[in-house]
């Protein structure tokens, strides 16, 4: 069976009926699920120009540094659905150079035209922990754009000072975000069903 299938079995062998939960939370293994079995959604990124294969290079570091066979796992982002937009911020926050929203035009006619479809975006842009004009800006314009993709902006996901730390959270919060939503939404709707008065 499904998920919800266990939460609601786990609430009938304990004898609670969904009418008499005053409050409901409980915790999941949905997201490292997805994560280590890479089952999430089809994710793209949005990077400052010349950053987009950061997810990838990584810090180059080895978990076994002596194995000159072992490969790094793919990234959760193929290369082909990393983008990059022009625009700098220096490392105090000061802008070098505005943000190109012209190419977020050009990027979600990309992501729409994506078959099998992108169903959620991560972006991550230089120095936005300490400024998040520049991703705030094209996170509000692709969301104009691709209303039904999920996404989701490193400055709000950790402030991470390094890129890769930061694109990668970001990354992985877009991959798992819709599985997350949707198993939520089909538990919810289980629980309102049986009669549960309280919204988890």
């Amino acid at each position: 069976g499904s998920l919800e299938d266990g939460v609601m079995n786990s609430l009938a062998k304990a004898g609670v009926a969904a009418p008499e939960i005053a409050f409901f939370a409980h915790g999941t293994t949905v997201v490292i699920n997805a994560i280590t079995e890479r089952k999430g959604v089809r994710t793209a990124l949005i990077t400052t120009a010349g950053f987009r294969d950061t997810i990838e290079i990584a810090r180059g570091d080895r978990p076994d540094f002596f194995n000159l066979s072992y490969k790094k796992p793919p990234p959760f982002v193929p290369r082909r659905l990393r983008y990059e937009v022009e625009g700098r911020l220096d490392y105090t926050g000061k802008e070098v150079q505005s943000v190109d929203l012209g190419a977020v035009d050009v990027i979600a006619a990309a992501l729409l035209a994506e078959q099998p479809a992108v169903e959620a975006v991560a972006i991550c842009l230089l120095h936005s922990y300490v400024n998040p004009s520049h991703e705030k800006a094209v996170a509000l314009r692709l969301r104009e754009l691709c209303p039904e993709m999920q996404v989701v902006v490193s400055c709000d996901v950790t402030q991470q000072w390094r890129e890769y730390e930061r694109g990668s959270t970001a990354v992985l919060s877009a991959y798992v975000a819709p599985v997350v939503r949707r198993y939520l939404d089909r538990l919810t709707t289980r629980l309102l069903e049986e009669g549960m008065a309280c919204r988890p």
